[in-house]
């Protein structure tokens, strides 16, 4: 009987696996007197698996002696890199049927057409470099594209998804393509039947990441989100503003309408508080839904309004963590500010702070497009999924400009 030598890592995945399979029941052979259980494997035993989770594995070249592997997840905290001959041996697996890549950094393309043919499921998530997802094809019945930051086919993994509404089980989208993706419904009002959007409704959702874990919302809710977005963006956008002028406005609007959950911040829930009742989503303190449709959110909870209304009128800004403070903790995260992104350098808003001070009478706007050296004087460790490149320094005089022409629009409606 051969025996067969795996990674440490990859066969404590495969013993466990075989264990549970068989647990109870006739096992394929096991190699005699083996000196490493873990490590060493027979070729039957090989061929019973067809399901692994692997967890920070870094060379997945022995996938290729898995004959029948149906089911792969692979997933990393360390931020570790798949390397093209990774991709490449995983696009071989003939048998592959369900896979998920969280996590890993390094490839920027996934192909639907490259993998196997019987390949019905993908889930990529958390992939810092990922830039594309093409050829969503009617197979992909289960996909799943969040916390993916560096995509830049949006437009087509939206359009791809429309297209393929007949064939789709489960489709879970990034909250961040839900403005192009109603955009685009929209554009289609007449052409699809009703039951047919009955049926997306059920089977397509929005995920975003929250305290490192992905979260999903139902169609009807992120809708909702998108109708008062319009409806905010009507009354204070103009066609004729310009990017800066439009990211003015929605700031001010922040500034004046969302407030400091407090009491949603301190329950375990973290739902938005009114009254001393709870209502929204769990965590939705810190999410896109409460500052929006509730009026209340903790910081992330307003970063990520914010970013909503921006989405919605193409201004491009990115999410950033930090610490909130001068003291510098070991890798404390409890704060959250925005990155504005022009002509691909960046400025930095606190809007939860601004928008506190400001409704406490204090409108100075003081963490209004700072570069990233001003905002650390008070903003610790802080980090982004993007380059954190500062833009120029804008002026006092053009600050005040920008949130007074602002507030003239408020006063016109």
């Amino acid at each position: 009987m051969n025996a067969i030598n795996l990674d440490l890592k990859l066969g404590t995945a495969v013993r466990s696996f075989l264990d549970k399979k068989f647990k109870g029941k006739t096992a394929p052979p096991k190699i005699p007197n083996a000196y490493n259980y873990n490590q060493t494997f027979s070729q039957e035993e090989l061929e019973a698996i067809t399901d692994l989770q692997l967890s920070d594995i870094q060379n997945f070249s022995e996938l290729s002696l898995f004959p029948n592997l149906k089911n792969l997840t692979i997933s990393t905290s360390e931020n570790l890199s798949l390397s093209e001959q990774d991709m490449e041996t995983m696009k071989k697996i003939s048998t592959l049927e369900s896979l998920s890549i969280n996590g890993y950094c390094g490839f920027k393309t996934i192909d639907c057409l490259d993998f196997s043919h019987a390949l019905y499921s993908l889930s990529l998530t958390n992939c810092p470099d990922l830039e594309r997802v093409e050829n969503l094809n009617a197979n992909i019945e289960f996909f799943k594209c969040v916390g993916n930051y560096s995509i830049k086919n949006v437009q087509e993994i939206v359009s791809n998804t429309i297209h393929n509404r007949d064939f789709i089980t489960d489709y879970v989208l990034d909250v961040s393509y839900a403005p192009v993706f109603f955009k685009r419904l929209k554009t289609l009002e007449g052409r699809i039947k009703p039951e047919t959007l009955e049926l997306m409704k059920l089977n397509i959702r929005f995920g975003e990441e929250i305290s490192r874990k992905i979260f999903t919302h139902s169609f009807n809710v992120i809708n909702a989100i998108q109708k008062k977005t319009e409806e905010i963006s009507s009354k204070i956008i103009s066609p004729k503003d310009d990017e800066l002028s439009k990211f003015s406005s929605l700031y001010l609007w922040v500034c004046k309408n969302v407030k400091y959950d407090f009491d949603g911040l301190n329950s375990s829930n973290r739902m938005a508080s009114s009254n001393g009742l709870t209502q929204g989503e769990r965590l939705g303190t810190n999410n896109y839904l409460n500052g929006l449709l509730y009026g209340k959110c903790v910081c992330e909870g307003f970063s990520k309004t914010l970013q909503y209304l921006c989405a919605y009128n193409n201004i491009p800004t990115n999410l950033v963590l930090c610490h909130a403070g001068n003291e510098l903790p070991d890798n404390v995260f409890d704060h959250s500010i925005l990155q504005y992104e022009e002509h691909g350098k960046s400025s930095f808003c606190d809007i939860t702070w601004d928008a506190m001070a400001y409704q406490s009478g204090k409108k100075d706007f003081r963490y209004f497009l700072l570069t990233k050296e001003e905002m650390s004087k008070d903003h610790k460790l802080i980090t982004s999924t993007k380059p954190l490149t500062s833009a120029a320094e804008v002026d006092g005089a053009t600050k005040a400009n920008l949130i007074k022409k602002a507030e003239n629009r408020f006063l016109s409606d």
